[in-house]
C-alpha cells in the first residue's frame, strides 16, 4: 500500500471534506475553498460498526462543522441506465436488498445510476460526519471529471485490490464496470481485455492512469510493457499542499472528482 496520507500544516482552513468509501476502506480528504487538498487520511476497514475505528476517525477529523461534505461509493451493487428507466430497474436486482440506496446523473448526458451501500456503511457516514452530505458513485466522479471525451477515453483508476474501468467516445459515455484484482497480472489481464473489446490498438490507443500507482512501479512497468501509451493524471487545477505529493495528483483523483461534484 503506497503511504498517501498527510496532515494539514498550512494554517488554511478547509471548507470542503470529500470521503471515498469502499467495501473495506475510508478515505477523507480536506480541502480549501479554492480546491486545494490540505489534509488526506486513508483507513483500512474490517468493522464499519467498529466503536474504536469510528472514534479514531472522528478524532482525526476533529470537526465537520461548516463543511461541504461530499462522498463517494466505490463498492457494488451498482446499476447503469438511460434517465427514462431511472430508479425503475434496480428493484428487479437482488443486490440492492437491504441497501441504502442513491441515484446520480451523469453530467450531460441521458445516464444516471442506482447503487446501493450496506447499512453498517450508511450508519458509519452517519455517525463520522454528522450531516447533509452529497452522495455519489465513483463512476460518476470519473465520468464528470473528464467530461467531455475528445474523440475516445479509456480511463483506469487503480484502487486498493480493485480496477475501476471507464470508457467515452466522442462527448458520449459508453460504459464503466469495476474488477477485483489480486495480483498485478489481473490488472493487466482486464485491461487488455477491454482494450480487445473495445476494438483499441495497445501501441497507439491512450490509457488515462490514476490511483495508487507509481511511473517507477511493478504494475506500471508491467503495464507499459503491453499498453505503449499510458498517460498518468497530470492537471494544473489540481493542488496538494504537501511538498511530498505534489508531483503525485494522479493518487488523489477520487478525492479531487469527488469535491469538484455537484
Amino acid at each position: 500500500m503506497i503511504d498517501i496520507s498527510f496532515k494539514n500544516k498550512t494554517g488554511l482552513k478547509p471548507e470542503i471534506l470529500s470521503a471515498v468509501i469502499g467495501a473495506d476502506s475510508f478515505f477523507y480528504g480536506l480541502f480549501s475553498e479554492d480546491y486545494k487538498l490540505l489534509e488526506c487520511q486513508y483507513y483500512p476497514i474490517q468493522d464499519f460498526s467498529d466503536t474504536k475505528t469510528i472514534e479514531k476517525i472522528k478524532f482525526d477529523i476533529f470537526s465537520v462543522e461548516n463543511l461541504k461534505i461530499k462522498i463517494t461509493s466505490t463498492s457494488k451493487p451498482y446499476l447503469h441506465s438511460d434517465a427514462a428507466n431511472s430508479g425503475k430497474l434496480f428493484q428487479f436486482f437482488p443486490s440492492f436488498l437491504n441497501k441504502k440506496t442513491y441515484e446520480n446523473k451523469f453530467t450531460d448526458q441521458d445516464v444516471v445510476v442506482d447503487y446501493g451501500i450496506t447499512k453498517d456503511q450508511a450508519q458509519f457516514l452517519s455517525t463520522v460526519l454528522e450531516g447533509k452530505s452529497a452522495h455519489f458513485h465513483i463512476s460518476t466522479v470519473l465520468s464528470n471529471y473528464y467530461y467531455p471525451y475528445s474523440k475516445s477515453k479509456l480511463i483506469a483508476f487503480i484502487d486498493e485490490s480493485k480496477l475501476h474501468i471507464l470508457f467515452g467516445k466522442d462527448t458520449n459515455f459508453v460504459f464503466y464496470n469495476q474488477f477485483h484484482c489480486a495480483h498485478e497480472n489481473d490488472y493487466l489481464y482486464f485491461i487488455q481485455l477491454i482494450y480487445q473489446e473495445l476494438g483499441l490498438d495497445l501501441d497507439s490507443d491512450p490509457l488515462m492512469l490514476s490511483g495508487r500507482v507509481d511511473i517507477d512501479s511493478p504494475l506500471y512497468n508491467l503495464l507499459y510493457g503491453y499498453v505503449r501509451n499510458i498517460e498518468l493524471l497530470k492537471s494544473e487545477q489540481l493542488h496538494i499542499s504537501d511538498l511530498r505529493y505534489r508531483a503525485k495528483q494522479h493518487y488523489y483523483i477520487d478525492l479531487f472528482a469527488t469535491a469538484l461534484c455537484e
